[in-house]
């Protein structure tokens, strides 16, 4: 895919040259949280803050990681990724782990503020990724980076069905006629749906990564590239809040969550290369 450029080289929004990007990639939608990743690795360095989207390169225990600002939003997001996916260097078959480090309310009762989910897939309920193929193709999420992070928080101590989910997310484009639907005039036809989703078994609602699966599916199909997307959320928003015609948020500390993206990174860069020594079958044991 062809992205804009400016004569030296730079991305036109995330402001980036070619090579610049690791091929373990954390975005996010906060800078912030990008500011917080840094703290993490040795020796970060900055490479891009224009318009707001941070990106920041370090050491994470021997793997170079990469971690921007996509912005709020399937729209942002899908401007700034294949700026991120044109300008990464995958010397290794041209593997590519990129993992959706983010915030989500819950959409079931027993998913409570503070607990992680990771997406096995989204229900693309926005329309962003409509503009590259219709909704009846899945988002589904990688295999071997989704199990890399479901590892690193089983090594955090998280216990999978207590405080550490796995499964479907909704995908949104548009935050409160979402979380707070009664706001909204199309309110009946809008629970409607929103509540088929909560009956399938939808964990948590989010607003990024359809964009990753989908645009991670169609550079593998044209591109040398070897893409791998996961996703790791956050609770802050309880289900049912928006049962009151409001919406509610908290704000658990956001490091334990930081740390296991970036070992479930480490861990997926290890089985690449061969290195990982534990047993996948322990992996399937914990599941």
């Amino acid at each position: 895919m062809n992205v804009f450029r400016d004569q030296q080289g730079f991305c036109h929004h995330l402001h980036v040259k070619k090579g610049d990007i690791s091929p373990h990639i954390i975005t996010c939608g906060s800078p912030e949280r990008v500011t917080r990743i840094a703290s993490f690795l040795s020796q970060p360095t900055t490479l891009s803050e224009n318009r707001g989207l941070r990106c920041i390169r370090g050491d994470y225990r021997g793997i170079l990681i990469t971690a921007v600002c996509c912005g709020m939003g399937p729209a942002s997001t899908a401007i700034v990724l294949p700026e991120v996916l044109d300008s990464v260097d995958a010397p290794d078959n041209g593997r590519v782990s990129l993992v959706r480090l983010g915030t989500a309310g819950a959409w079931q009762d027993f998913v409570k503020v503070g607990h992680i989910v990771v997406a096995n897939s989204a229900v693309r309920d926005e329309g962003t990724t409509e503009k590259w193929i219709p909704s009846a193709y899945p988002s589904v999420a990688g295999t071997k980076i989704s199990l890399a992070l479901l590892l690193a928080g089983k090594n955090s101590q998280r216990t999978l069905g207590q405080d550490l989910w796995f499964g479907p997310v909704h995908a949104k484009d548009e935050l409160y006629a979402t979380e707070a639907p009664k706001q909204s005039p199309l309110a009946a036809s809008r629970e409607v749906i929103l509540n088929a989703f909560q009956e399938m078994g939808v964990l948590a609602t989010e607003m990024e990564f359809s964009v990753l699966t989908i645009l991670s599916d169609l550079y593998n199909a044209s591109s040398p590239l070897n893409i791998e997307a996961g996703c790791m959320l956050q609770i802050l928003s309880p289900y049912g809040s928006h049962d009151t015609g409001g919406t509610e948020f908290e704000h658990p500390d956001p490091d334990p969550a930081i740390q296991m993206a970036l070992e479930g990174l480490r861990i997926k860069a290890e089985w690449d290369q061969g290195k990982f020594e534990e047993d996948p079958k322990d992996i399937l044991k914990f599941l």
